[in-house]
């Protein structure tokens, strides 16, 4: 994601890894792609211009180490 794209088909090849494991990750893209932050052109994906803040949330996604936490921090009420 240093390059704000990354071909998804490839980094799957590339680690021996059917693209179907990914279904996940690539389906919690889609808020993300609803709101313009990224998009797709076939399997390569890319950070939009508005969506560069979001880098680090577009590549946690694909994490498969992080665990989501609901009480990491405080809520707002």
């Amino acid at each position: 994601m240093c390059d704000l794209c990354c071909d998804v088909a490839a980094v799957a090849r590339r680690h021996d890894t059917d693209l179907s494991a990914l279904d996940g990750p690539i389906e919690r893209l889609a808020a993300l792609q609803r709101h313009g932050l990224v998009e797709w052109d076939g399997a390569v994906l890319s950070v939009t211009e508005a969506g560069r803040p979001f880098v680090r949330s577009v590549a946690a996604v694909f994490d498969a180490y992080l665990q989501p936490a609901t009480t990491r921090h405080a809520s707002a009420a």
